[in-house]
């Protein structure tokens, strides 16, 4: 009996270890069927990615090429039409207008200059030195820019430009200015006042409070400025506005593009033969007198006419009185007729601490400079346009 019993409990146990073999063998066969479905769905993802990849591969490739042909399209189409046609360009010298479609070429000693101010960085393109014609590259930002035309559209809208002291020559300028006008004041909104704020913590050797209001100019195609200075001119003394005999004729142009053309639109300097690209963001600056108060020859200026786009451009004027610029002329004959130093690197240890500053002398100085131009004005009668 005792070893019928030990051989049952032996046929029990082979049994109940071959059930175990069994379970274990099938849970094997399921991971590995798992482990197969897992790996099939892997190379499935897999190839999907990779085809989706080739796919965006092919995409891209063909986007590329497609830009590519749209930008040698374009290209093709932004070459300048020396022919075009537009009102007041008998207005235009033959020489002049030529300098809008062949400009010169850079001088191979032109640099750029940098200086740190209020932690940003301030970069400089001087093109000439006398008289002083620098660009201030991406002076001011996209949405600075924004917010200034969104107040120039607000100011359009209710219609309350105010009147220039320059009227009487509003007819004149019909046919040698082709643009909308909008003048505005320095803060007369948030947006103005933001980029008036930036360029006078920038630029801190030029007293902006000082200049006239914003002139807003909105060049569209066909949108051009004949050779001009912005010296302003009288027929005789008498004629001088109030402005003018306090503060001095127009000394400096500070002009900021808010809108670039996309075709068109330099700006060219037609005595000094320079051409002038602007972006928008950036801003051009020149004076327009001597350190004797008469008009700088090489200021002469124009703005090329806008053959695709629109050109959109804010101005401030600022006269002698007040701006330590003006006298920072050195005395020696033949040299710069103002020191760019200052524009260049500023120096607030410096500033109003120029050789010359007397009020008498600026005053004869002015009275002298109103006689000679009176003079020259009328042998100017006698002569053509020197443009031509």
């Amino acid at each position: 009996m005792k070893f019928l019993i030990i051989f049952l409990l032996l046929l029990l146990l082979i049994a109940i270890e071959s059930k175990k073999d069994k379970a274990t063998k099938k849970k094997e066969g399921t991971k590995q069927e798992a482990t197969k479905k897992k790996e099939a769905v892997k190379e499935k993802v897999a190839k999907k990615k990779d085809d989706t990849k080739e796919k965006a591969t092919e995409l891209k490739e063909d986007i590329k090429k497609k830009s590519v042909k749209k930008e040698e399209g374009s290209k093709k189409k932004t070459k300048k039409n020396p022919h075009f046609a537009f009102d007041g360009r008998s207005e235009w010298g033959d020489k002049s207008l030529k300098k809008c479609f062949e400009p010169d070429p850079l001088k191979e000693d032109y640099l750029c200059y940098k200086y740190f101010r209020n932690y940003e960085v301030v970069y400089l393109d001087p093109v000439d030195t006398n008289p002083i014609i620098m660009i201030y590259r991406r002076l001011i930002p996209k949405e600075f820019i924004d917010e200034f035309l969104l107040d120039v559209e607000y100011k359009q809208k209710r219609k309350a430009e105010k009147k220039q002291e320059e009227d009487f020559i509003a007819k004149y300028m019909t046919s040698r200015r082709v643009a909308n006008e909008t003048i505005i004041v320095h803060k007369a909104r948030k947006g103005v006042a933001r980029v008036f704020n930036r360029i006078q913590s920038l630029i801190p050797m030029l007293n902006f409070e000082l200049s006239g209001p914003w002139q807003v100019l909105s060049y569209k195609e066909g949108g051009h400025h004949a050779p001009h200075y912005d010296y302003i001119t009288y027929s005789s003394p008498d004629q001088y506005s109030r402005v003018t005999r306090k503060e001095g004729n127009r000394f400096v142009t500070f002009a900021i593009t808010l809108k670039a053309a996309d075709i068109g639109g330099e700006t060219v300097f037609v005595l000094s033969n320079h051409t002038v690209t602007l972006e928008a963001g950036d801003a051009l600056l020149f004076t327009n007198i001597d350190k004797n108060m008469r008009p700088a020859p090489g200021a002469a200026h124009a703005e090329c006419p806008v053959q695709k786009g629109e050109k959109i451009t804010a101005t401030l004027w600022l006269r002698p009185r007040g701006q330590e610029l003006f006298y920072s002329h050195p005395q020696e004959e033949g040299l710069f007729a103002f020191d760019i130093e200052k524009l260049v690197t500023p120096n607030m240890k410096w500033y109003f601490k120029s050789p010359i500053y007397d009020f008498y002398i600026y005053q004869q100085m002015m009275m002298e400079s109103f006689a000679q131009q009176f003079a020259q004005q009328e042998a100017a009668k006698k002569k053509k346009n020197p443009f031509f």
